[in-house]
This record gives C-alpha cells, structure tokens and sequence, in this order.
C-alpha cells in the first residue's frame, strides 16, 4: 500500500544487462502500475470493511501472501530456497515486522477509521518520510527546492487534517494520524532494505521480510478472524479479499 514507485522490488535474473534508459523506464512503468493497484485497493478495502472487520481481512492476507512469497522464492531459485548470512537475515526479520506487523496493520485499521481517500492522500507522503530518513542517516544531502517541497507537502498534510479535527471527527482524525505514523514505518523500510536488495534480489528480501512479518500479524488476529462474520461473505467480497491479498498486496510489494 504504499512511496510507491521506491518499493518496487526487482529481482537479479539471468538475461543480457539492461542500459540505463530502458531501466529507468521499466522503473517508471511499474512504479505506476503499483500506483494504479494500491489506489484501486484503497476503495475495494474500504467496501470489505462493511463486512469484514480489519483483523479478519489481515488473518486471511498473512494466510496467502507468504505463501506465495515462498513460492516465488523458490521458483526463481529453482527449488532451492536461499539461505542469507544470518546477519542479513535478522536484520531482514526485524525489518519484516516492522513493515508487515505494523505497517500493513496500522494501516488496515487506518483506513477503516479514515476515508478511502484520506489514506489514499495521507500515505503519498511516503516519499517525504524516504527523503527525509535519507537525509538524517546521511545517505543523501537535501537539496533547497527538496526542503521547500518537503515544507509544502508537510503544511498541505496539516491542512489537511485540521479540517477534521475542527469539524470533531475524532475517528477519521485517529485514523489520518494512523496513517501517517505507518507511513513513516514504511519508509523506513524502504530505505534499510535498498542495500539488502543489492546484495541478495528483491524476491529473496520480500519472501524473507513477508514470512518473518507474518508471524505477529497471524498471532495478533488468530482470535478476532475467528469471530469474523465468513458466512455473510458474497462472492464480490471473496474477490475484493483476493485482489487486496494476492495483486494488491502480493504483485504490489
């Protein structure tokens, strides 16, 4: 869900290396298309918490997107499933939980206090929390006009969340600021993880991260799914559930 065109994870395959425009390019077409998916999934998640509450909806995402992270994983490595250096591999566990535990999760609940466009607008900031924790672990220095338009974007989010709160809409405002918060999170990740991407592809870093992410979420909403209302699931919310979990989430990361 969601500094959309950074979190597109590519994996080192075998094939003739690409020059610099034609990356740059397939860059820019998926960081799009995950553009396109996420924003999609804002409105069909909203509609699937009329009937199923956000802990449900996340039991039964943590039951498929591992899954097939392992699958992939294993697919691209030919049946063999990679093992990292066990540094990396805490590492990446930590960063797991932190980007499904509570990122995914805040965010779940984000959207169903908030509005499908507020968690829409909210978690475009993401590139202003990239460049911002670039900037403080100095990795990159920040240019002025990136200062005027991280200000910008700042005041144009407090604006934004000022309407709410002077009309006392005290679960959209929660939410917003949810959303906010996880939006930080996610960027975090998207920093730490580029050097891990470097070194072992981004297929091996999502299925690492994905099952290491998994465990807290499965454990937190075991219970809470188990009340969920299944049988009222029409086919339509079977589907929206398939797209958040397997094109939305799944393709997405």
């Amino acid at each position: 869900m969601n500094d959309v065109a950074a979190t597109a994870e590519t994996t080192a395959l075998p094939g003739p290396p690409a020059t610099h425009e034609s990356g740059q390019a397939l860059a820019l077409a998926v960081g799009l298309g995950v553009v396109a998916v996420w924003g999609v999934n804002f409105t069909l998640q909203k509609a699937l918490f009329a009937v199923l509450p956000p802990a449900g909806f996340l039991f039964a995402r943590y039951l498929i997107m591992p899954a097939c992270a392992a699958l992939l994983l294993l697919t691209v490595t030919r049946g063999r499933w990679l093992r990292l250096p066990a540094r990396d591999a805490w590492r990446l566990a930590w960063l797991g939980v932190i980007a499904h535990g509570l990122h995914v999760g805040l965010v779940t609940y984000g959207i169903h206090w908030s509005t499908a466009f507020s968690s829409a607008l909210i978690l475009a900031c993401m590139p202003v929390f990239t460049l911002l924790i670039l900037h403080a672990t100095g990795i990159e220095r920040l240019a002025r006009g990136q200062v005027v338009g991280v200000a910008l974007a700042c005041a144009g989010v407090l604006v934004f969340l000022s309407d709410k709160v002077l009309g006392h809409q005290w679960a959209a405002t929660g939410g917003d600021l949810v959303l906010l918060f996880a939006a930080s999170l996610f960027s975090y990740y998207t920093v730490m993880t580029k050097p891990l991407i470097q070194r072992h592809g981004g297929v091996a870093v999502m299925a690492y991260a994905t099952l290491a992410g998994s465990v807290p979420v499965l454990l937190f909403s075991a219970w809470p799914a188990s009340q969920a209302p299944w049988a009222q699931m029409s086919a339509v919310h079977w589907l929206m559930l398939l797209w958040a979990s397997l094109v939305s989430a799944f393709f997405g990361w």
